[in-house]
């Protein structure tokens, strides 16, 4: 199992969103389950709109979570072939989702990571988008992208071009060679979503390196600064300058005083309540997390 897979699901299961995150997870895990038939060159693009009707935040992620909810939400064999015909899905590969969902959260209970009774709590994480992309902060990182907004930071123009691909999307990223600059893979939800262009992060899967040198990133989604800092890499203070970079400072943020004493805080107790997890996954830390959960939400619903 890959290891940001893995982070993911324990990730999910301390911050009472096992559910939508191990379905996430799953997604990853199988091929994607947006399929274009063999034909004309069009289809390719009938499938990136039929994906585009289940978006959620530019997020290709919570893209897949929104897919695959719908599909399980319909009792009907026939309605949900339906389904699947409408929006170019197989419902073979949203069966393997379901499956290795299962596995994944039958993994967790055995290492008593994950609780009975969460439906109540599960459904409020789905309808938490903020937590789901922080949590893929968590899981991610370091694969993080600096998107370079269009000029004045709007996004693209609508009217009678509207659907017409937008312009590419810049985007910044860093590894070990350096820093370099990257695009979205044209099946990006966010290559497409002109509105979610008001992040100026994104979290990726996946970067390949094209023929031609460009790398492409896929599996990406639009992320606030909160995230990142609340679950990004180690964070450094510089007071005097009043800035808090994370891991080398590549990405890096000014703050007031008291904003980046009450992250900072809130981070100590983050990263404090995940390594005593980590280390005995059945300790009762119900309390905490709890309390935890609520600061974490209200701290990222303050940053949308």
């Amino acid at each position: 199992l890959d290891v940001r897979i893995g982070k993911l699901c324990l990730l999910g299961a301390m911050l009472g969103a096992a559910d939508p995150a191990t379905t996430i997870a799953a997604a990853l895990t199988c091929k994607s389950p947006f399929a274009a038939p063999f034909g004309s060159p069009g289809v390719r693009a009938e499938v990136d709109l039929a994906k585009l009707q289940l978006a959620v935040g530019g997020s290709d992620h919570l893209t897949l979570l929104n897919a695959y909810e719908s599909w399980r939400a319909i009792r009907s064999t026939k309605e949900r072939a339906a389904f699947c015909q409408q929006h170019f899905l197989s419902s073979r590969t949203l069966d393997a989702i379901g499956a290795t969902k299962d596995e994944l959260h039958a993994a967790l209970r055995e290492i008593g990571m994950a609780r009975g009774g969460g439906g109540r709590q599960a459904a409020a994480a789905h309808e938490d988008a903020e937590l789901l992309k922080a949590l893929l902060v968590g899981a991610m990182w370091p694969r993080c992208a600096k998107v370079e907004l269009p000029s004045g930071g709007k996004p693209a123009r609508r009217g009678a071009d509207a659907d017409a691909p937008p312009p590419p999307v810049k985007l910044k990223i860093k590894d070990d060679t350096g820093v370099g600059s990257a695009s979205l893979h044209p099946s990006c939800v966010l290559a497409r979503q002109a509105a979610a262009l008001k992040a100026s992060y994104c979290v990726y899967g996946e970067a390949h390196k094209s023929g031609s040198g460009a790398v492409m990133l896929r599996e990406a989604t639009p992320v606030p600064p909160l995230s990142l800092l609340l679950f990004g890499g180690r964070l450094r203070h510089d007071a005097k300058a009043g800035m808090v970079g994370i891991d080398d400072g590549w990405v890096r943020f000014r703050l007031a005083p008291e904003a980046a004493e009450l992250i900072l805080a809130v981070r100590r107790m983050l990263d404090d309540l995940l390594s005593r997890k980590w280390e005995a996954p059945r300790s009762d830390t119900a309390a905490q997390e709890r309390m935890l959960l609520e600061g974490v939400r209200e701290l990222l619903a303050m940053g949308r």
